[in-house]
């Protein structure tokens, strides 16, 4: 690596830690959420303007300032004037998501959608799906879980059933494959239900 792309780095950190020592009153999930998204914009900027760390950093503002004002959103302190507030997606609370997922699962589990098998199904199974799209959605701006929960959450509550199903229709339903009929609804009652439960159990506390 060269001196100046190290020098660059290492300036970039600092300026990310000192955020991160200003905000560590923020619940963890928000502090990290914040630098997260301070690091990409920086990210971004420099694929542009190589040269101009300083003055990247200079737009963005003080480290004290940024952290002021993520600490008045979030109702901890109260924000210098005039200044912008950070790049943040805030706002969900964490019993939304998880009370739609549990909708979903309940769907599936009452009229036999996670399998469709009947044409009858299939306005239930619409709402379903709209009810779904509508859990990854808040999921994903609920700043309860980390960006790792959160993609560990839509993949095991969303695109792993709807991968099996997808595999379970393509397979057809003849004879002798009963067995898979079990095992596909098996795999989709427990994981939709498992990753409701482990979200819910690894939700950040509310301070």
């Amino acid at each position: 690596m060269k001196t100046a792309d190290t020098a660059t780095a290492a300036r970039v950190q600092d300026y990310l830690k000192a955020v991160e020592r200003e905000a560590s009153a923020l619940p963890a999930p928000y502090r990290q959420e914040l630098v997260a998204d301070l690091a990409e914009h920086i990210e971004v900027a420099l694929a542009e303007r190589p040269d101009d760390v300083d003055g990247i950093l200079r737009e963005l503002g003080d480290p004290r300032a940024i952290a002021a004002t993520a600490l008045a959103e979030d109702g901890t302190a109260v924000a210098p004037a005039g200044v912008a507030a950070p790049p943040r997606r805030r706002g969900v609370k964490p019993l939304t998501p998880v009370i739609l997922l549990l909708i979903c699962w309940v769907f599936g589990a009452v009229a036999g959608l996670f399998v469709p098998s009947a044409p009858s199904q299939s306005h239930l199974a619409f709402m379903a799906l709209l009810v779904r799209i509508a859990a990854v959605i808040t999921l994903c701006r609920c700043a309860a879980w980390t960006r790792t929960q959160k993609w560990t959450g839509v993949l095991v509550t969303a695109i792993l059933p709807a991968v099996v199903s997808v595999l379970w229709i393509n397979a057809g339903s003849g004879h002798g494959r009963t067995w898979l009929w079990v095992l596909a609804n098996i795999a989709l009652t427990l994981l939709p239900l498992g990753g409701t439960v482990w979200l819910w159990r690894n939700r950040a506390a509310e301070q």
